[in-house]
């Protein structure tokens, strides 16, 4: 029997009102599925929703191989959703990630249909916009983001402040209500324009569809908006303006868009190029006039109190570029917790890290030379002994923005790094004597089983350093990275396999960090382990939905609450500290947690369960996401 539709629109009513992240239109969602067909398999496109995480394909009417098939999008807002989709598509962009809503129709359905683009959907769009963000880290390529209107925007907030002040290209795709539904009350309709002006790169309102603004318009627009994100690094934003009908069945509307609509973008429907190219010089060329001024500093100072600091680095080029600049040279390499070195033995090279006595001795040398590579680092300590002795200190980053806390740089220089290493190998730096601190040696012991099943910080030292080679770390905030940074030995072969080492340090916060490791995932399909605290998996816990099926492993080291703020000097007021600042919550497993999104669970209480742990990755291969729990309740004060 035929089910009412007076009753299927009141129970899609009831769903809107129990799970408005999920299902803001019903109306929308029924199209949705009755014009495409979903089947559990292939990799076209990653699903998490409230029934469970699955991959997707989805059959793409609107696109044959070649040409867009203008004949199938019967409306304005159609049409420009499509041709933006396909747009991106040529651009490069391979992932779009889906916040499910209605006023965000048109362009969910334009990318799901568009057989170029992967795309994930999920129903929180602050685990969306972080996943968004590991996506574009793990593959080197903007990540687009779809959000309906409202409330919906500003929850990509906290992702989008960390892609600035990280550089990673994210290409935000907000929908919002025409602007007759703008400022008088009109539901789900807030002012959006301009929402991440202090963090986007460019910024630009879509207007609603319509016959009077050719379709090269929003060609244009999508160029020069990616290549903004490109050059900069950085996020942009684009607001778009739908009016209804938004999805309107194909029987209801004749074709309205007449042929010639389509005269400026003739050559573009017959090509697979996209319509404008940008080109800009590469940061390869370093300026003679740097070259010129750090030859004279080498020369001034000689190589005796020189240090190379090896900071946030984006990759292995660069990484191994600074590597070999500190070889020839023969100065000593400090090397960050991002730099993709810390965790690398590096033979014929000093390699120093946080707490180490000579980095700080250097450091707070005023008659010292300092070479900076890439973006800020992790070490207070470090910093502290910079502030101190305020040495010649030259920087050499890829960015435009300012990376001093310290107000001390000598000569920044602006290039790629693996440039303008090569031109630094072309100086004579050598001088008489070697550097006073080459006959140094790292210490470090062995960690006992009894001492990594008593101590947090010796477990998370132990558990970096039994990595294998088909493994890449992504580190939590707070504590966890501040132990890596300081204690981590250096077991992974230089020159090997790659293990990368990702973090948020862009705004450095505590949320998002789950999402953005399953990221990573996903784009590099390699296993990643997680070392995250028990604060920043409470800030993400409904991201546990997108782990399923990607090759992850979470250690989460759980001290009941905010451990890191007992370094304050607010901790020695007991009496406030524990309730206003430690904050404990009172959860002492997350096995309940782990079984609600059905993913494998392992309290570490063992030798045994080290041994576990040790194994799962030393191999580097699971087959599905586990969560290895390690539970130590905090000294008292």
């Amino acid at each position: 029997m035929a089910a009412d539709p007076l009753l299927l629109l009141l129970i899609g009513a009831m769903f809107t009102l129990i799970q408005p992240k999920f299902a803001r239109n019903y109306q929308s969602q029924q199209y949705f599925a009755k014009n495409s067909k979903i089947l559990r398999s292939g990799r076209r496109g990653r699903i998490a929703c409230l029934a469970g995480g699955s991959h997707s394909t989805v059959d793409s009417p609107a696109l044959t191989e070649t040409r867009l098939n203008t004949s199938r999008l019967k409306s304005y807002n159609a049409l420009w959703s499509a041709l933006a989709m396909e747009e991106l598509a040529r651009l490069g962009v391979k992932h779009v990630c889906i916040g499910p809503g209605s006023r965000s129709t048109p362009l969910t359905i334009a990318a799901a249909e568009n057989p170029k683009l992967e795309t994930i959907v999920h129903y929180d769009e602050r685990s969306l916009g972080f996943y968004a963000l590991g996506l574009a880290k793990g593959s080197k390529t903007p990540v687009a983001i779809i959000t309906t209107s409202g409330t919906a925007v500003p929850n990509l907030m906290p992702a989008i402040a960390e892609a600035r002040q990280d550089h990673i290209p994210l290409l935000v795709l907000s929908a919002d209500r025409p602007a007759e539904l703008l400022d008088c009350g009109a539901n789900q309709a807030i002012r959006q324009q301009n929402m991440f002006a202090n963090f986007a790169v460019y910024d630009q309102v879509v207007p609603c569809p319509t016959h009077e603004i050719p379709p090269s318009f929003i060609l244009s627009t999508i160029d020069y908006a990616f290549s903004k994100a490109k050059e900069f690094s950085a996020p942009i934003h684009l607001n778009f303006h739908f009016r209804e009908p938004l999805s309107p069945p194909d029987s209801e509307l004749s074709n309205s868009i007449p042929e010639e609509y389509y005269q400026t973008i003739s050559r573009w429907l017959d090509d697979q190029e996209p319509q404008t190219t940008y080109f800009k010089a590469p940061k390869s060329l370093v300026s003679p006039t740097a070259i010129t001024k750090i030859q004279h500093l080498i020369q001034t100072h000689g190589n005796q109190k020189m240090m190379i600091i090896a900071g946030n680095l984006k990759s292995d080029e660069e990484a191994h570029s600074v590597v070999e600049l500190a070889r020839e040279w023969k100065v000593p390499l400090f090397t960050d917790v991002c730099s993709q070195l810390r965790l690398q033995d590096i033979p014929g090279v000093l390699l120093l890290s946080d707490g180490d006595t000579c980095a700080n001795e250097i450091a707070a040398d005023p008659n010292a030379l300092i070479f900076m590579f890439g973006d800020r680092f992790v070490s207070k300590t470090l910093l502290t002994s910079l502030s101190r002795g305020r040495p010649t200190f030259v920087q050499i980053t890829p960015y435009l923005d300012r990376q001093d806390p310290n107000h001390m740089v000598t000569l920044r220089v602006e290039s790629e790094i693996a440039s303008a290493v090569s031109e630094l190998l072309n100086l004579n730096s050598s001088q008489e004597g070697d550097n006073a601190f080459l006959d140094l040696e790292e210490k470090g012991n062995d960690i006992e089983i009894e001492e990594i099943l008593e101590s947090e910080q010796a477990f998370s030292t132990w558990v970096c350093s039994a990595i294998g080679p088909n493994t890449s770390l992504y580190l939590g905030n707070s504590m966890p990275i501040r132990y890596i940074d300081r204690n981590a030995k250096r077991t992974v072969p230089f020159g090997g396999s790659s293990c990368n080492v990702y973090a948020n340090r862009g705004a450095s916060g505590i949320d998002g960090v789950l999402s953005s490791a399953l990221g990573v995932a996903h784009a590099t399909n390699k296993h990643i382990l997680l070392l995250i605290g028990d604060l920043s998996l409470l800030h993400d816990i409904g991201a546990l939905q997108l782990a399923r099926g990607l090759r992850v492993t979470i250690v989460l080291v759980n001290n009941d609450g905010g451990i890191i703020f007992r370094k304050l000097p607010v901790a020695r007021q007991k009496h406030l500290f524990r309730e206003f600042f430690q904050a404990p919550h009172g959860i002492h497993s997350f096995s309940n947690a782990a079984a609600h999104f059905g993913i494998d669970y392992t309290m570490v209480n063992s030798s045994s369960d080290i041994d576990e742990l040790r194994a799962r990755i030393q191999e580097g291969n699971p087959s599905s996401p586990k969560i290895f729990e390690y539970f130590r309740a905090p000294e008292p004060l």
